[in-house]
């Protein structure tokens, strides 16, 4: 453990070679789209570029990629009315990342994902005409970012993409006439960060997004700001993140978040209060991931820990919180719950037991499950509660049991889960 060894001084004569490296790709393919007439074939060159700066900064770079090799995502049945988040597994986006994190405004799936108007296609097909291609994945031509923290604890991120245009063919089939419909514009991706580190653990960091699209006279820019600071003692901490989303084109619209923390996390007693607002009109997702926003919520948390042995039992955690969600505009209820649970290891024989149990005060209103606006689908309120057991993982083989019940108020609805 880093955390555990000893300060090692006195290095001296050390210089550092310099770290250089290139990576080229060669790729082709074949494709048979349905209604085109043969194979069309593609044949894909570039490189990947890693410089060292100097010994606490990295330029990564990356010209005409093909991320055909990597491993395809899961296939999702979304039957919810958002969409699904998908891990990153493009390599140059998982590698010295991590500072692009602050903020929660970046989602790097978006670069060179689905065209934004892939979906506007079918409105502008004529009596006769069909689609016969239409790209998934935007293509990109170059990345680059460089990362890297100074000797005084300044964390420093640029990033920047580029997607050439994306465009769907079409065919008439009586005449045979084909024509092409832009699906998205040459785009540029940016995003700049920089994260101060302070005392006791803390930090401090401002992160700015930006997409543009200069064929289609749009822009998109998200700044955000994130804290946290912790006391002398590290008993208490308070993290507080906000944002504001603008959006230049056809109507200017802006929007802004934020979420506020006060921690406790140190002694028996620990907990957390919390607050979060995401305006009707706050939008990162040109470049970052929120499945909804429109949410005014807050809630908090109290757990009791012994983490010492006691009786005939190695460590003791119970809990008891609360939440409850409405809409931000209009200011009207959606959700709350209160929950309690408790969980402990035997001594003997190192089995984890735990119980839990939730329900609802009111009843639930989800405004986004039938997809249309003036409507809500009411949830009627419910108790869950389980018992759960967890043998011991120090063994060859474990086993994990849970048994669960729930009932609601109406109709006489209940299940049974093991």
């Amino acid at each position: 453990m880093v955390s555990q060894s000893g300060e090692l001084s006195g290095l001296k004569g050390i210089n550092p070679p310099v770290r250089l490296s290139f990576s080229p790709y060669l790729s082709a393919y074949a494709d048979k789209y349905a209604g085109a007439d043969g194979f069309e074939y593609k044949v894909n060159g570039g490189m990947d570029v890693k410089l060292g700066l100097n010994e606490s900064f990295t330029l990564d770079m990356t010209l005409i990629p093909d991320f055909g090799q990597v491993k395809s995502d899961d296939r999702v049945l979304n039957l919810s009315p958002f969409e699904v988040y998908y891990d990153e597994q493009r390599d140059f986006f998982t590698e010295g990342t991590e500072l692009f994190n602050k903020g929660d405004i970046f989602y790097s799936r978006r670069i060179g994902s689905r065209p934004a108007n892939y979906g506007a296609v079918r409105e502008s097909l004529a009596s006769n005409e069909i689609i016969y291609e239409s790209p998934l994945e935007t293509k990109m031509l170059n990345a680059t970012k460089i990362s890297g923290r100074t000797s005084t604890g300044t964390g420093l991120g640029l990033f920047n993409a580029i997607t050439d245009a994306a465009y769907a063919r079409i065919v008439d089939t009586i005449s045979g006439e084909k024509r092409k419909y832009r699906t998205q514009a040459f785009t540029n991706y940016n995003m700049f960060v920089v994260d101060q580190t302070l005392p006791y653990n803390s930090y401090v960091s401002l992160a700015n997004t930006n997409v543009l699209r200069p064929g289609d006279d749009y822009t998109a820019n998200v700044t955000a700001t994130e804290v946290l600071l912790r006391n002398p003692s590290n008993r208490y901490a308070f993290k507080g993140i906000g944002a504001l989303s603008q959006h230049f084109a056809d109507e200017d619209v802006s929007g802004y978040k934020y979420r506020l923390e006060l921690h406790k996390t140190a002694g028996s007693w620990v907990g957390n209060l919390w607050h979060n607002v995401e305006s009707d009109t706050y939008n990162p997702n040109d470049m970052g991931y929120l499945q909804n926003n429109n949410e005014f919520s807050y809630g908090g948390e109290i757990t009791y820990r012994k983490l010492e042995p006691f009786s005939k039992f190695l460590d003791l955690n119970t809990w008891i919180g609360f939440s409850q969600s409405n809409l931000f505009e209009p200011r009207v209820f959606t959700s709350n719950e209160i929950y309690v649970g408790a969980r402990s290891t035997i001594a003997k024989n190192y089995l984890t037991v735990g119980v839990d149990m939730s329900t609802n005060l009111k009843d639930v209103v989800d405004y986004y499950e039938p997809r249309r606006t003036g409507y809500k689908l009411i949830i009627p309120k419910h108790t869950s509660m389980s018992f759960w057991t967890s043998s011991d993982y120090r063994k060859p083989l474990a086993l994990d049991t849970r048994m669960g019940y729930w009932y609601g108020e109406r109709m006489g609805q209940d299940g049974y889960a093991l």
